[in-house]
């Protein structure tokens, strides 16, 4: 089985994870690890799975500025997350007897000649 076929083209044709899970059989946190793996696949076409909170759902996408949005609204959630855990990451170090020190992950994107063979 293969995700890829059960998930739409287009924004405005985004499907929910609820549906991709009852079309295809699987749970919704099974959806969320075969679209990662499909993610995998799909990179070698320029193409990918994404997903908007707006949207309500995943859509296929080649769309360079889609995919953008996609990976600042991800960002935005890791962020906010790493927020409402800190105070109990302090609870956590605290007690253990460590000092808390938080390093924002991040990828940096850089230019590269289109000579060089990819990264």
């Amino acid at each position: 089985m293969n995700i890829i076929s059960f998930v739409p083209t287009g924004r405005e044709n985004a499907v929910s994870r609820y549906d991709i899970a009852k079309a295809v059989g699987i749970s919704e946190r099974d959806v969320r690890f075969k679209i990662k793996e499909a993610n995998k696949e799909l990179e070698r076409i320029g193409e990918a799975i994404v997903s908007s909170s707006s949207a309500r759902g995943y859509w296929r996408t080649s769309n360079i500025a889609e995919m953008e949005k996609y990976l600042q609204e991800s960002s935005r959630r890791r962020a906010t997350q790493a927020k409402n855990d800190l105070p109990i990451q302090r609870i956590v170090s605290q007690a253990k007897g460590e000092a808390l020190i938080y390093v924002k992950g991040h990828f940096r994107r850089i230019r590269v000649n289109p000579a060089q063979t990819k990264l």
